[in-house]
């Protein structure tokens, strides 16, 4: 290769690096933190508060979300709770689409099927029975990349807390 060909091979190598680095300095990047916003009590409805929020230096574009809370028996994986969850008629959406600024958050509420029986909240205290909330959010940033994020949840019966699934946190 003569000189100039590798001069013309590494200037665009050096735009490549100087596009992706001001990709990564300049998109959104959205979050996702949850909580349970009921106890585990007889008589209650599982519900769950999720909140979005652009930790980025511009602004989301075309934000979705869908959210879910529910119970699984211990046997289920992850995974398995997340399809059956995250998918299921109780899980709510933003059904239209908004935009996100740098710095702003949105939240979204998931509430389970049915008050829990004084049997199934002991289940869920003694382990037998477990918890998840789970989201999945897709959006764009302003150098039109679209991004999808995943979370899982699980309730620990010890810390009142959810902790991170094993599976299922995914971000782009």
């Amino acid at each position: 290769a003569t000189q100039a060909e590798r001069s013309a091979t590494a200037a665009e190598e050096n735009a490549h690096l100087a596009r992706t680095a001001l990709h990564i300095s300049e998109r959104a990047y959205v979050d996702i933190t949850a909580s349970l916003l009921s106890g585990i009590e007889a008589g209650k409805r599982l519900q769950a508060k999720v909140e979005f929020k652009n930790a980025g230096r511009s602004p989301a574009f075309d934000v979705q979300a869908r959210s879910g809370v529910g119970m699984m028996e211990r046997a289920f994986t992850d995974d398995e709770a997340i399809m059956v969850i995250g998918a299921g008629p109780k899980a709510r959406g933003i059904r239209s689409r908004l935009s996100l600024g740098p710095g702003s958050k949105v939240e979204q509420r998931a509430g389970g099927e049915g008050e829990l029986t004084k049997e199934i909240a002991e289940q869920i205290e003694e382990g037998g029975a477990k918890v998840y909330v789970v989201s999945f959010v897709s959006y764009q940033d302003i150098f039109r990349h679209i991004h999808h994020i995943s979370y899982c949840g699980v309730f620990n019966p010890q810390t009142h807390t959810l902790d991170i699934c094993e599976s299922g946190n995914k971000a782009d």
